[in-house]
């Protein structure tokens, strides 16, 4: 978002962060969260106020890594995760590009961010993935390879053009695509990609409740 990204470069906003997501995008995520149980081990690219939203309602033996390109943004989200008294399972690491990047241009590519990318332990398996920050694409394609069999990743604002190639081997998706509000020539969407279609399907089952102007769609 345009304000979250200010509130990055000059340091503006409340000492509380706002999880720059509608309420039907919340929702989705907490019931994809409910899905799969506890405890999860939960990796994110980009960090912020669904840091310390989500992170906040995991049960005890979860754990979450967050990685951030912004050294002064992630020392906020460590001190907002401090205020919540959950900074002992939710790590934050700053990461910067590899190359030189201009903010506000697009998000950057696997070169630019390639220890950004791969900064996570290439062993580890992960229940969720969720990106939000840089070179999202490269991102995603590097999470999927190292999610469990039952978890699944999320992609927010998948409506750009720039992530329309986007393709996972096996993935069975859910669409969320909110017509209220346009960002970049499309109504904002959420995709959720699952390993297991009964997933998939289970997570649209609990989603009736949303604003109409909200499709869910299966692809």
């Amino acid at each position: 978002m345009v304000i979250s990204a200010l509130s990055r470069l000059f340091g503006l906003g409340p000492q509380r962060f706002e999880v720059w997501m509608s309420t039907d995008e919340r929702t989705a995520l907490e019931n994809a969260f409910a899905l799969l149980g506890e405890p999860l081990n939960v990796l994110e690219w980009g960090s912020g106020g669904s840091t310390v939203h989500f992170g906040k309602r995991l049960t005890s033996g979860s754990t979450w890594l967050a990685i951030e390109h912004q050294a002064g943004w992630a020392e906020r989200v460590r001190e907002g995760l401090k205020r919540e008294q959950v900074a002992a399972q939710i790590r934050v690491e700053h990461v910067p590009p590899s190359l030189p990047f201009v903010e506000g241009v697009d998000d950057g590519d696997e070169a630019t961010f390639k220890d950004y990318v791969h900064r996570p332990d290439a062993n580890a398996t992960y229940d969720v993935v969720l990106v939000d920050g840089r070179a999202r694409v490269a991102c995603m394609q590097w999470g999927w390879q190292r999610l469990s069999p039952n978890g699944f990743a999320a992609l927010h604002d998948a409506q750009r053009a720039e992530y329309s190639g986007l393709s996972l081997a096996g993935a069975h998706l859910v669409r969320l695509r909110d017509s209220r509000k346009q960002l970049d020539g499309g109504d904002i969407e959420l995709h959720f990609y699952f390993k297991r279609l009964e997933l998939a399907d289970a997570l649209v089952g609990t989603l009736t409740t949303l604003d109409p102007a909200v499709s869910v769609l299966r692809a």
